[in-house]
């Protein structure tokens, strides 16, 4: 199974997007660090979501707002 770790982030004009998280480099995920349009940028408002294929279906699974991996 393939699984994808997401931040949920609110935008400057005030839209939500999924972005991918930063990594840190022993890669670990630099809390509430996001990619946006390619530059990192801190997110402390930000949500974590896993998105997986089950059953053939696009599943995307609330994990948190902390990062107790990082």
């Amino acid at each position: 199974m393939k699984v994808r770790l997401y931040l949920r982030v609110r935008l400057a004009d005030g839209n939500r997007k999924y972005t991918d998280p930063l990594y840190a480099a022993n890669g670990r995920v630099k809390p509430f660090y996001a990619l946006v349009n390619g530059n990192a940028e801190h997110h402390p408002e930000g949500v974590y979501y896993l998105r997986y294929l089950e059953q053939g279906k696009r599943v995307w699974e609330h994990v948190g707002a902390d990062a107790p991996w990082a």
